[in-house]
């Protein structure tokens, strides 16, 4: 199947060879199975011949291409390649002909020339505006330039079909070249008004040897005004809040003071319910209780992660806190801090805000000096909204400091493009985008609240794709307001393509996948997740809807983790999902203490795991049927949820794309009747069902062509083999619950030709993390895995400038 393309534009008058290389190519047989064919089909608007596509004379804007690739024996349904007509190169345009300035020592009355330049963003948008309205566009389109400086934002600035460009003139704001420009929702905090904390705060902070490091700020007398408050947020709690004000120096972010200084850690020493417990610690007994400290962290089932409120500490050390946990408190799952707290206002980067006197104290981190810029957050909107605009290009701005989400793209907007660009320092998400033909290139996201970057869009019914597109990017520092269930990137909707990506230190997982036909490659994950278990880098958790499959994660590397009990870096198929496929990546240097996963299916069917190299890992592979084993009673309550999926949202393409949904829903032994959404449960004298196995136990899963290895064989943290046989190890990888029919075990998985060695193969340069291998070292592993040659390791991650400038 074809599961994306390259970017392809020409000039009126030229031609293009539609060749394997453009496309974005997945072959269910495996990677580097075959030499792809490609056939383009006729259409409006150009002419072919063989492969090559010209546009017709005179035509400007997008062809729309049907092209199919053939692997010799089967071939692909056809993909609507976009080739993009533009003018032929021309001159920039001089000022009013379609550039204008902005500076921050401008005026939005002025008409944006080189010497009177606009104000503002909002003020730039309204000149073009005027000027698309009444002018065609020149041939390169219109650019704004920002001259150096701070832009702040009260209010978003919306962008609709108004102020949109064209396929090849497009609309673009960007920072003059050398310059760094910040559209920003943060005051600056003047280096005079800083000041050494007084002795009374001070006195309160519990190590005494950092006292003359705190400092203080008094914001409400310098026009500081909005602080925000801390919310219940998290597992079962509606997370719509804005999140309070926060505190950055040279764009990274501080945080609230807090006991311990850094990492979670177990408090319990004994519990009450679901919203008390006796700290083991004791150290709630030194803090003045304030009304407003709080607990930070999963206190019971390690996904249930919420911030709690304080009410009362007794001199026992007894915690209530404000709100009930989802589950009751559990002494051995408590992963947790608190925070909030003046008395522990005693490490670098830590502040404290006294949000009734307007007061700032915090304890600048280490390097920090009279020009360090502090910043505090203020604006509680969004700083650039693109509604139903397209033709847009942002290009070297950085966008920082609201507390809310820094962009969003609705799902109107399309052909829009962020370039070489940083979003840094916001509360919740970096840039959300609900179109398609969005792209995000070359940029720096870091210090974001909540996710870092969101795709949505494309058709779930007719799985017409999005093609939004995130390539060459750098997400870190992510989820630090909102701890789980926000990752890095977050993938909805159909289509989506994430490459080239750099993806690390996120307290929970890295990326999030829902919906049909993503793909991810050349990626690097490393230290996510960081903190929470039963988590790993990668997670899908699509089973209630048996129709979304069909992604593709390939070529990237995981990497790094080093954890406790359920969680390393690698890919988690939860809760029967089904239909994907992980094949040609690197999984190494990721440990646990226990269960420490590089790659589980948890009861779904159709996923392939094939062509991975693992080293150093605690736990290659995991396989479990999860309804034929604790969850069993759920079975009938999830072929309901299925059926009803099937007839609401099934359509031709989905048995088109996935044949294998045409028979979902048959029972064992009886004459398939394909399409038919309908199930009849059998039940033996004591209430157990007797039948659809395929569904409750799949046997369609594949593990094949893998290669293991591990220095230390220690290393492995797998459980042994279970006596009742319902879990089996396998010596580097393990399976559970298998089909019992006739009181005969049958195996859940597919697996052959893989190859656990005890030599370490030959890497180019492991230490530095190029584990491709050397064909001329690996001769005899090769001739078992005859695809490790093409596997190219230093491929994968990055490449050239990412961020603002060159």
């Amino acid at each position: 199947s074809i599961m994306g393309q390259e970017r392809v534009s020409m000039a009126p008058g030229d031609g293009v060879t539609v060749t394997p290389d453009l496309l974005i190519i997945h072959d269910i047989d495996g990677p580097g199975h075959a030499t792809f064919k490609v056939k383009v089909s006729g259409g409006k608007n150009y002419a072919v011949l063989g492969s090559w596509v010209t546009a017709d004379e005179g035509f400007k804007g997008t062809l729309h291409v049907p092209v199919t690739v053939s692997d010799g024996e089967y071939t692909s349904s056809p993909f609507e390649t976009l080739i993009f007509i533009g003018e032929r190169e021309q001159s920039p345009p001089e000022d009013g002909q379609g550039v204008f300035f902005v500076s921050t020592g401008g005026n939005d009355r002025n008409a944006g020339t080189r010497e009177k330049p606009l104000r503002t963003l909002d003020g730039a948008r309204v000149k073009v505006r005027h000027f698309i309205e009444k002018k065609p566009l020149p041939g390169t389109g219109i650019t704004v330039f920002f001259r150096q400086g701070d832009y702040y934002f009260d209010d978003a600035v919306v962008f609709s079909e108004a102020d949109a460009g064209q396929e090849g003139k497009p609309v673009t704001y960007r920072a003059w070249p050398g310059e760094q420009v910040r559209f920003t929702g943060a005051k600056r905090i003047e280096k005079e008004w800083i000041q050494p904390a007084p002795p009374s705060i001070t006195a309160r902070t519990r190590r005494a040897g950092v006292r003359d490091s705190i400092l203080m700020v008094d914001l409400k007398n310098n026009g500081i005004t909005e602080y925000g408050t801390i919310n219940h947020v998290g597992y079962g709690v509606k997370n719509a809040p804005i999140p309070p004000a926060n505190i950055f120096i040279d764009g990274e972010t501080m945080h609230l003071a807090r006991y311990p200084n850094s990492g979670n850690f177990n408090d319990i020493e004994s519990s009450k319910g679901a919203n008390t417990f006796i700290s083991r610690s004791k150290a709630v007994n030194r803090w003045q209780n304030t009304g407003d400290i709080w607990v930070n962290g999963p206190l019971s089932k390690a996904w249930e992660w919420k911030k709690n409120r304080i009410s009362t500490i007794s001199q026992n050390g007894q915690v209530v806190m404000q709100w009930k946990y989802h589950s009751d408190i559990e002494r051995s799952e408590a992963t947790m801090f608190y925070f909030n707290i003046l008395e522990e206002l005693d490490a670098p980067n830590e502040f404290f805000l006294d949000r009734e006197k307007g007061k700032l104290y915090f304890y600048p981190p280490a390097g920090f000096h009279e020009n360090a810029e502090v910043r505090i957050s203020q604006s509680s909107e969004m700083l650039v909204i693109l509604q139903g605009a397209h033709h847009l290009r942002f290009q070297d701005i950085i966008f920082e400091g609201t507390r809310n989400t820094a962009i969003t793209i609705n799902g109107e907007a399309y052909a829009n493009q962020f370039e070489h660009c940083e979003i840094r320092s916001v509360g919740l998400d970096g840039i959300v985008i609900k179109g398609k033909n969005n792209e995000v290139r070359n940029t720096l996201l870091h210090n974001i609240g909540a996710n870092g970057i969101v795709l949505d869009g494309g058709d779930l019914r007719s799985l017409e794709p999005a093609r939004n597109l995130v390539e060459n990017c750098i997400i870190r520092d992510f989820s630090q307001e909102r701890k789980a269930y926000n990752p890095g990137l977050s993938i909805n909707g159909v289509g989506q393509v994430i490459r080239h990506v750099e993806l690390y230190n996120g307290p929970h997982m890295a990326v999030k996948i829902k919906g049909n036909n993503h793909i991810i490659e050349y990626s690097d994950f490393h230290r996510a997740p960081l903190e929470y278990t039963d988590m790993l880098a990668i997670y899908l958790n699509t089973g209630r809807n048996q129709l979304h499959r069909g992604t593709i994660i390939r070529r990237n590397k995981f990497h790094d983790v080093r954890a406790h009990w359920k969680q390393a870096a690698g890919v988690y198929m939860d809760n029967e999902t089904s239909g994907v496929v992980v094949e040609e990546n690197y999984f190494y240097d990721n440990e646990a203490d226990q269960n420490g996963w590089s790659t589980m299916i948890h009861g779904g069917a159709d996923n392939i795991i094939r062509k991975n190299i693992f080293v150093n890992c605690s736990f290659p592979f995991f396989i479990s049927s999860r309804l034929n084993g604790y969850a069993d009673s759920w079975f009938e309550g999830r072929l309901d949820r299925w059926q009803q999926e099937f007839a609401e949202g099934a359509s031709d393409a989905h048995f088109y794309h996935y044949p294998e949904l045409k028979h979902y829903f048959d029972d064992e032994g009886d004459t398939p009747e394909p399409l038919v959404f309908e199930y009849k449960i059998q039940k033996d004298k004591e209430g157990e069902i007797t039948n659809y196995w395929d569904r409750r136990v799949p046997s369609t899963n594949v593990f094949v062509d893998n290669l293991v290895y591990n220095e230390h064989p220690g290393i492995f943290k797998m459980p042994a083999t279970d006596p009742s046989k319902a879990l089996e190890n396998r010596g580097f990888y393990t399976v559970k619950n298998f089909r019992l029919v006739n009181g005969k075990r049958e195996d859940n998985l597919i697996h052959s030709n893989n190859h656990h060695i005890h030599t370490l193969p030959r890497f180019k340069d492991y230490d530095g993390c190029d584990l491709t291998l050397l064909k001329n070292k690996n001769m005899a592993l090769i001739e078992k895995l005859p695809h490790l040659p093409a596997m190219r390791s230093d491929r994968i991650g990055t490449y050239g400038h990412v961020g603002v400038g060159e």
